[in-house]
């Protein structure tokens, strides 16, 4: 059973609205774990929507108590709640980066690695995604794979911005999510994958340029493990451009 209690009431006073949202969340917790996944879904959901809304200290030590369940979500047998722990963690990296730091580097970006891969091998034969050459992205925006990539993309890009740099971590990120850059991946999740990037290259421009180049470009041949066929030019060169 989840401890789901919240710490002593600290920090600012809160309203009507953010005091009943709190009940709510202390009260949903237990649900993280119920038989039902489209419950499970929904308690992510509900908790997602709830980050905006309170404060840290009304939020996050029900977040600290249930982030092993939380985790857990990040490997469930359903898309859909894989895709909505996804985006919990998405929202937690955008407005509460620093209590996200460890969380996101140490716990969810090894999950996230290996969703990549398992979205990779599954884009051969999954009905719903492509099978071209660069195996990339679902066809449909509404499909539960091309959300999951979405949140992907977006969270490691809030954790790049919002979170402090881990600097193996980081190298791995840039070098992960390189075949969404290709002209045949969805056109959100390309924009997506261009936002990562802009964003890296802010904190290591260093770093980006030279993963960037050698993947589409003869630089060293030390260097040839890192070029691709994916056809990512186009969008590896706007996200060079800013930050030149």
């Amino acid at each position: 059973m989840i401890n789901a209690n919240l710490a002593p009431n600290e920090g600012p006073t809160l309203t009507s609205i953010q005091v009943l949202t709190k009940q709510i969340i202390s009260r949903s917790m237990y649900f993280l774990t119920h038989d039902s996944p489209v419950i499970r879904a929904r308690i992510l959901k509900l908790l997602t929507s709830s980050v905006p809304v309170l404060p840290e200290s009304a939020l996050l030590p029900s977040i600290h108590a249930a982030w092993p369940f939380i985790l857990n979500r990040l490997g469930d047998s359903e898309t859909f709640v894989v895709s909505a722990a996804a985006g919990l963690v998405e929202a937690l990296s955008r407005h509460a980066g620093d209590f996200m730091f460890r969380r996101v580097w140490d716990d969810v970006w090894p999950k996230f690695q290996s969703m990549l891969r398992d979205l990779e091998r599954a884009e051969g034969t999954n009905a719903l995604t492509r099978s071209d050459r660069a195996g990339i992205g679902s066809e449909s925006a509404y499909t539960h794979s091309h959300r999951l990539c979405r949140s992907l993309l977006r969270t490691m890009t809030l954790a790049i911005k919002h979170v402090h740099e881990h600097e193996i971590s980081f190298w791995e990120v840039i070098v992960s999510f390189r075949r969404f850059l290709s002209d045949r991946a969805h056109v959100e999740l390309q924009k997506c994958a261009v936002d990562l990037y802009t964003e890296a290259g802010k904190n290591n421009p260093d770093a980006v340029w030279l993963l960037l180049t050698a993947s589409t470009d003869n630089i060293e041949p030390v260097m040839d493990f890192l070029k691709s066929n994916w056809g990512i030019e186009k969008n590896a060169n706007i996200a060079l451009k800013s930050i030149e």
